[in-house]
């Protein structure tokens, strides 16, 4: 049998250089934590260009639309259907426009949320690659969690002593150098195993 737990890897989802690092390997950490954070002053400047953009967006759908609103009052001796629909379809396109302008608002504040990078899991941090000052690339892993709520033992046993084991059965740990035994029960059976597999995203 083995004590294993569950790892996350944590990468950043912006690039950008670290500018605090409040953590240490082997440290501690809380679910929401901060682990480390990227330089938000690029973030805060494209969060100014979408919002100009934005706000220069909605002045210009407000005038088609008022101006479509108005020659579709006017009849037909003063302007052509086809003129109507044009103002019509300009004004639709204009608003169009301002939702992507609008979805491009929404992701900068996004990006700017996700430079400060918190801690998933209750855990300890483990392999830490990164340093304050150091440049983070966005999906690129920089350290990992030990989930400490994950710990479990897998138990390794002969097919003929399976029919003997079913779930929520109690059972009684012991680990090696630890002379206190520790108390369980059977979470489940796997179905099948590959022993040289099992250790992806799991800290033995």
């Amino acid at each position: 049998a083995r004590v294993a737990a569950e790892i996350v890897l944590v990468a950043p989802d912006v690039s950008g250089l670290v500018t605090q690092l409040p953590v240490v390997n082997n440290q501690e950490v809380r679910k929401g934590d901060v682990l480390f954070v990227i330089d938000p002053d690029r973030f805060n400047l494209a969060i100014q260009r979408a919002q100009a953009t934005l706000d220069s967006q909605m002045a210009q759908a407000d005038q088609l639309e008022a101006d479509a609103a108005r020659r579709a009052k006017l009849g037909l001796n003063a302007i052509s259907v086809e003129a109507q629909q044009q103002a019509e379809s300009a004004a639709k396109a204009a608003r169009a426009a301002l939702d992507q302008d609008q979805a491009a608002l929404d992701s900068a504040k996004l990006d700017l949320e996700r430079t400060t990078i918190r801690s998933p899991v209750n855990g300890y941090v483990s392999t830490l690659i990164v340093r304050q000052g150091a440049y983070a690339t966005a999906g690129k892993q920089v350290m990992a969690i030990v989930d400490a709520d994950s710990f479990h033992v897998r138990g390794y046993f002969e097919e003929t002593k399976i029919p003997r084991i079913r779930p929520d059965d109690k059972v009684e740990i012991r680990l090696m150098g630890v002379s206190t035994p520790l108390e369980g029960h059977v979470e489940s059976i796997d179905r099948a195993i590959s022993d040289r597999e099992v250790t992806l995203n799991s800290y033995y």
